[in-house]
């Protein structure tokens, strides 16, 4: 199976990988896509190093699997073209989970769900997998009414820049916010209470599709 991964030079993207590889998924070959930036960088897979492929339309070759971790506005721009490619689209990010024509899927409460895609599958955020894969064969069960959830997000969902930025902290080598809102995150919890926040409506919507309805508070 010939498979690319977008954003391979990201934390998500790194991860993909590494899974891949463990657990011998059958890759025929491997394409690894990332901005202009990370253009002259090599990734092992497998043994072999893979020279980065700056992500562009006149640089998409045809696979038979996307796995696009580089955000929603990358996601938006290029997922087409793979797409057109022949390939079958799992994007990672925010970009398709409102499309009610685009499945939301969590493999542990819905995979009869990718059946009905038609070239682009999405996938929650990382608190409403977990959750869902939990829910799902309780609601089976007892079929739940409602739930009340607190997510504790972790720094290294903000990606990269906020794990160096945790480090620097950490290390005492200079306080230069940029990721939170200008406020130090070493050995800090910053509160979203009472915000209706996107990850809230993301959670509503993966336990929509994959339970049912579900009200969450």
């Amino acid at each position: 199976m010939i498979t690319a991964v977008i954003g391979a030079t990201g934390l998500v993207g790194k991860m993909f990988l590494r899974i891949l590889e463990e657990r011998n998924f059958p890759v025929s070959s491997m394409l690894m896509y990332a901005t202009e930036n990370s253009a002259d960088e090599t990734i092992p897979f497998k043994g072999q190093e893979h020279r980065v492929i700056p992500l562009s339309s006149s640089t998409v070759k045809k696979c038979d699997l996307a796995l696009f971790s580089a955000g929603a506005d990358t996601a938006k721009e290029y997922a087409g073209y793979f797409v057109e490619s022949g390939a079958v689209v799992v994007d990672n990010s925010s970009a398709f989970r409102n499309d009610e024509a685009i499945p939301l899927v969590v493999p542990e409460a819905n995979a009869q769900e990718i059946e009905r895609n038609t070239g682009i599958i999405a996938n929650p955020n990382c608190s409403t997998i977990g959750l869902v894969a939990a829910l799902g064969p309780l609601h089976q069960k007892f079929g739940l009414k409602e739930v009340i959830v607190t997510s504790f997000q972790s720094v290294s969902g903000a990606g990269q820049n906020a794990l160096d930025e945790l480090r620097r902290e950490y290390n005492d080598t200079g306080f230069d916010p940029g990721v939170f809102d200008g406020r130090k995150i070493a050995g800090n919890c910053i509160p979203k209470i009472g915000t209706r926040s996107p990850q809230v409506g993301g959670i509503n919507k993966a336990c929509s599709s994959a339970l049912g309805s579900v009200n969450l508070a």
